[in-house]
């Protein structure tokens, strides 16, 4: 059964009547949990999400228009078509049945229709992820012979690997592109709570807009060179945007994160450009090696959390 939050369900009709380049963007905003779901991402049966009620508001006010689910067979050619874009606040591998106490009840995504989304943004169609995006198909394998003229595996897509989390605790973020849309408002000295994914296997044409000091943070996850917490890179002609940021409804309500977050949604649909220049080698140069000290100290999450 599909279960979608559109804009019909949410009571707000945000439809585009609109051509050129002040039309309104589609997106879709999917949040299915085959892994760890997060509190701001549990949907009451009569009720949104936390993070769905937050970007519905935001959407209203910037010319987005928003479609919510969980629903993974929703990813169909013909489906897939209809959006601009692809927002994922999503955990797991969303093809396959979660361990017993892990994920949520929605339907999967089918393999045929993981390879139709990375086939559309190879082919122009945007992509955000946030949080726990990089938490997603994980384990995938990269190609043997990877080709810039087909699409990668999801991980090549997005940028980067999961590796593991800390506790909550102030992330010490080095700004490399304040130019960056959505950039504006993010205070010089920005100091954000977070839950901070541990990351690896950078692509190395990715544009760095956002790493994390690792000399100024707490436990051996981050005994490491700095690296990369938000960035943006091409996809064959698809635009991708990645922030680390998210896990808590504190964050969301961060005025800076909120900016930085629409400011993607903003590139990636085309709404705005940036100079994204590939800088990996530059900002972090040493953002893939991971010390054994840091390798080890991986956590894993509890099954659930309800919203807040």
């Amino acid at each position: 059964m599909k279960i979608a939050l559109s804009s019909l369900f949410l009571g707000v009709a945000i439809l585009s009547h609109a051509l050129g380049e002040d039309a309104p963007r589609r997106v879709l905003f999917f949040s299915k949990s085959a892994g760890y779901e997060h509190a701001v991402a549990y949907r009451d049966t009569a009720w949104p999400s936390f993070i769905e009620r937050e970007m519905l508001a935001l959407g209203s006010e910037r010319q987005i228009d928003f479609t919510f689910t969980k629903d993974g067979t929703i990813f169909t050619p013909e489906n897939i078509a209809k959006y601009d874009a692809f927002f994922f606040y999503t955990s797991g591998d969303l093809t396959r049945q979660p361990r017993d106490g892990w994920g949520d009840n929605y339907p999967l995504m089918t393999v045929e229709g993981k390879a139709a989304l990375l086939a559309a943004i190879h082919d122009g169609k945007g992509f955000v992820g946030v949080h726990c995006a990089i938490d997603t198909f994980s384990d995938d394998p990269d190609p043997a012979t990877p080709d810039a003229s087909t699409p990668g595996s999801y991980g090549q897509m997005l940028g980067a690997r999961y590796l593991g989390h800390g506790g909550e605790q102030p992330g010490h973020l080095i700004q490399f592109d304040s130019k960056f849309p959505g950039m504006e408002k993010a205070p010089a000295q920005y100091h954000p709570v977070d839950q901070w994914s541990a990351l690896r296997h950078f692509m190395p044409d990715i544009h760095v807009i956002m790493a994390l000091d690792c000399a100024r943070m707490s436990g051996d996850l981050y005994a490491r060179p700095n690296y990369p917490v938000a960035w943006a890179r091409m996809e064959g002609k698809g635009r991708v945007f990645y922030n680390a940021m998210g896990h808590s409804a504190e964050t969301w309500k961060d005025p800076a994160f909120r900016e930085m977050i629409l400011g993607g949604i903003r590139w990636v649909t085309g709404m705005a450009d940036a100079d994204i220049t590939p800088n990996l080698s530059r900002t972090t140069p040493q953002a893939n090696e991971i010390p054994e000290r840091a390798k080890q100290a991986t956590h894993s999450e509890p099954s659930r959390a309800k919203s807040d």
